[in-house]
């Protein structure tokens, strides 16, 4: 799937939409359907607190219970794009 690179770029360089803490991912689930509704492209951070398992792992979990679309992984940063 394509995405802009532009809008790619905008996305990496503001602020997370969602922050995972300590309470890890399945907390921020409902927020997290709400923000990729809304901005089609979000980014997520992933706090020193919910680093409980590899990086890649968390991304995929969360890709998959949110039935969105794991686009790429830099430091504890993670994008996600839904049609």
């Amino acid at each position: 799937m394509k995405i802009d690179k532009n809008k790619l770029k905008n996305v990496w360089e503001k602020p997370p939409h969602i922050i995972v803490g300590k309470n890890g991912w399945q907390s921020i689930i409902e927020e997290f359907k709400r923000q990729i509704k809304k901005h089609k492209i979000i980014k997520v951070k992933l706090s020193k607190n919910a680093r409980t398992s590899p990086i890649k792992e968390i991304a995929e979990k969360i890709a998959i219970n949110t039935n969105s679309e794991l686009i790429e992984i830099r430091g504890f940063n993670i994008i996600y794009f839904k049609r």
